[in-house]
């Protein structure tokens, strides 16, 4: 035997207890190594299994005009199998970007515009404001609740209260004294 293993198995039976202390604490060491290792590679594999799912996201593919049927057949073959598709919202876009069915108008000072968000589709055009506060554009908005007003699908229900026809649904409710 070399001297150093001498003098560490004279170490090893001199001193018991530090001996067992020490070989406890070694193997608790390794234990927490192969501990973190095995929770390590467990983790890879399952995030390697699921990345799909954990990496997936929506994809959305618009254009200002109709998208052909050939161009269509290529984007789907490039989609994995089971790609659920939603072609309704974009249907929508495409029939209201025609122009034959806008309307487009500039209102000017003092113009006032009552509309109804229950049958027409609106949006306004991007604005740029006077960098003079006096001559900014001064903008309010209000919603008038209608006794007339149409029935609204349930899922209304939790915003307005009522989703019934002739309801009254928040809004400003007419002074009564």
């Amino acid at each position: 035997m070399g001297f150093a293993m001498r003098n560490a198995w004279r170490e090893i039976r001199n001193n018991r207890a530090f001996s067992l202390f020490y070989i406890v604490n070694l193997a608790l060491g390794l234990i927490g190594f192969i501990s973190v290792d095995s929770f390590k590679q467990s983790l890879d594999q399952r995030v390697e299994a699921e990345s799909k799912e954990l990496l997936g996201a929506d994809l959305a593919i618009r254009a200002r005009r109709e998208i052909t049927q050939e161009e269509l057949t290529a984007v789907r073959d490039t989609l994995p199998d089971g790609t659920q598709e939603i072609e309704a919202v974009d249907f929508l876009d495409q029939v209201c970007e025609r122009p034959q069915l806008q309307t487009k108008f500039t209102m000017q000072k003092g113009e006032i515009l009552f509309l109804n968000n229950w049958t027409l589709l609106h949006r306004r055009t991007a604005f740029t404001d006077s960098p003079e506060p006096l001559k900014q554009r001064h903008l309010l908005r209000v919603w008038l609740s209608m006794p007339n007003s149409r029935p609204l699908d349930g899922s209304f229900k939790e915003n307005f209260g009522s989703t019934l026809a002739g309801a009254i649904r928040g809004g400003m409710l007419r002074n009564s004294g």
